[in-house]
């Protein structure tokens, strides 16, 4: 299981990387305070009847947005680029840490709802001994709601690696 997650993720970055030239990222305009999200990590829904894990998974996180992409393909064209660090408790009450690269799209015109992926690097407390690797390459899928308030929310879903499935709920805060 873990080699086809880390042959899914090089095969991803192999296609992020050849796609650059068709790719421009336009630098956000907005002044740099505006530009910053804190996020809360905290409660967690675990797809699995293991009793011992943790479902208040505390921490704080932050988003810096770096602007918007520009490319041929309508998928990618216009998603908001953002780099993200988190420091949270992980689900056996282990320190950890992640930093990576979230790209964020409208769902729909219709309603204040982002799609989006965050995709990066995490290490946590036992981490090799978990899955023999220091560092851990992830890709998670989320909404986050955008309405014009302070708070907003996000919804992320972790694939089943080394547990059934986990759904987390972020606060994201605008400054």
């Amino acid at each position: 299981m873990l080699k086809r997650l880390l042959v899914t993720s090089l095969i991803f970055a192999c296609l992020s990387v050849s796609s650059l030239s068709a790719m421009e990222l336009i630098k956000s305009d907005a002044p740099f305070n505006e530009r910053w999200k804190l996020k809360i990590n905290g409660i967690t829904y675990h797809f699995s009847s293991d009793s011992d894990v943790n479902e208040c998974n505390y921490g704080l996180g932050f988003t810096y947005s770096l602007g918007d992409l520009d490319c041929k393909w309508s998928l990618l064209d216009g998603l908001k680029t953002a780099v993200e660090v988190d420091a949270y408790n992980d689900s056996y009450e282990d320190l950890g840490y992640s930093i990576g690269v979230a790209f964020q799209k409208p769902l729909t015109d219709k309603l204040p709802l982002d799609w989006g992926l965050h995709v990066g690097l995490i290490h946590e407390d036992h981490l090799a001994e978990k899955s023999g690797l220091f560092l851990h390459p992830y890709v998670f899928p989320y909404l986050e709601t955008t309405f014009h308030f302070p708070v907003n929310a996000r919804v992320l879903a972790f694939p089943p690696v080394h547990n059934d499935g986990i759904i987390a709920l972020q606060l994201i805060v605008k400054f």
